[in-house]
């Protein structure tokens, strides 16, 4: 079951999951830093741990382990199969985004929301959650942007890490 999030009208941010107590989200000035952010960027918060916000809009977001990519639903039927819309993404004009550095789980969350109070993979309805966890190999990641769209009724848009040395 591929549970998403969706925020309660500003962006998502990805935090590591040991730093997830140190989010404030709307009760500090985290949620505000995140809301400058126009489409993708990393900000620094708490004890200077990095946090990636993807675009100020509150668009139902999952994560797909195996292509390693966030995509985030701007328009489709509710019946489609986003794995497959999104398992070939030869027509993304990649946009190269912002890098960050991965140590170990992530938690991928309503900026809104501190860290310390979210339930992380709890359904609310609908197969959305307030959180979900991100398993992603440590390292230094590039984040490239771009939309596809496989019909005139589809548009997702997407998020790809790429690993940099």
């Amino acid at each position: 079951m591929q549970v998403w999030v969706e925020s309660s009208g500003g962006p998502l941010v990805l935090v590591a999951e040991k730093a997830l107590n140190e989010w404030t989200g709307a009760d500090g000035d985290d949620y505000d830093s995140a809301c400058t952010v126009d489409d993708l960027g990393v900000i620094r918060f708490g004890t200077g741990e990095q946090g990636l916000v993807l675009w100020d809009e509150p668009a139902r977001t999952t994560y797909f382990q195996g292509l390693r990519i966030f995509v985030q639903w701007v328009y489709a039927d509710p019946s489609c199969d986003v794995e497959q819309a999104v398992s070939w993404l030869g027509d993304v004009a990649w946009e190269q985004g912002p890098t960050m550095d991965v140590g170990g789980p992530m938690v991928l969350l309503d900026a809104a929301a501190p860290g310390g109070e979210i339930q992380i993979n709890q359904v609310r309805g609908a197969m959305d959650g307030e959180a979900i966890s991100v398993e992603i190999e440590p390292g230094r990641y590039r984040v490239d942007s771009g939309e596809t769209r496989p019909d005139e009724r589809t548009c997702f848009r997407c998020y790809r890490l790429v690993a940099v040395s």
